[in-house]
């Protein structure tokens, strides 16, 4: 897969033009508060399991839902780091 640019000129690799439109569009309901943005997130990340960009912005709205239970999901997307 070639890189793809994103409507704002950021270019991401690991997806096709319409997995990186699909991200465009996710992103901008989720500022928009759209209820619809992490579903469609979560058939994102199933139907392009290379896309890293997509799977932390997954991790990340797990992690900041604000409940415990969200946390064991979240970790998966995790990005190990050394101390």
């Amino acid at each position: 897969m070639m890189q793809q640019q994103s409507q704002l000129g950021i270019e991401w690799s690991g997806a096709t033009g319409d997995q990186v439109k699909r991200l465009d569009a996710i992103i901008t309901d989720y500022f928009a508060y759209k209820l619809t943005a992490y579903p469609a997130l979560k058939t994102l990340c199933e139907d392009a399991p290379n896309f890293a960009m997509a799977h932390m912005l997954k991790g990340y709205l797990l992690l900041s839902m604000g409940t415990q239970a969200t946390v064991p999901g979240g970790r998966i997307y995790q990005v190990p780091t050394e101390a």
